[in-house]
């Protein structure tokens, strides 16, 4: 049984293959390598954020991104779940559900709420149902509308 480790300098790499991954299964918007470095970095620093990582025995197989955040109404503040990912080859596996008690724990220590979401493909179904499952709580949608050409008059 793997268990969830908070990620180290070394994980980096691994981290971003990850998350390339995932971006090309649920991804909106264009991927960038140094934004995405500059969130990682921060996670792995305990910078308003944690990433957590269950390494296989060649590779990171799972990660999950957590960090401190805030409406915008609010002085509030929730946990952000940035991205809960387990590699394809490992998704029979408890990894998910690894993931998700650890971001329960993280909530658990800080007192904060956590704000879990998965924009729902074809691909992604499943997880959302997972989620659903996991952490039951209050529900909410996320629409995303792509608009057929820019509007210079907005």
């Amino acid at each position: 049984m793997n268990h969830v480790r908070f990620a180290v300098p070394a994980d980096e790499d691994d981290i971003l293959f990850l998350l390339r991954q995932k971006h090309a299964e649920d991804g909106v918007a264009p991927f960038d390598d140094d934004k995405a470095r500059i969130t990682i970095r921060q996670g792995i620093q305990r910078n308003d954020g944690v990433i957590g990582v269950i390494r296989g025995s060649s590779m990171i197989e799972a990660s999950i991104g957590l960090f401190v955040s805030g409406w915008f109404y609010s002085c509030e503040k929730h946990i952000a779940d940035l991205w809960t990912y387990v590699a394809p080859a490992f998704r029979q596996s408890n990894h998910a559900k690894d993931l998700l008690d650890f971001a329960k724990r993280a909530a658990d220590r800080c007192g904060y709420p956590l704000l879990a979401h998965q924009l729902v493909n074809d691909r992604t179904v499943e997880k959302a149902k997972l989620l659903e499952r996991r952490l039951g709580g209050d529900k909410g949608v996320i629409i995303i509308y792509r608009p057929t050409k820019k509007d210079d008059a907005a």
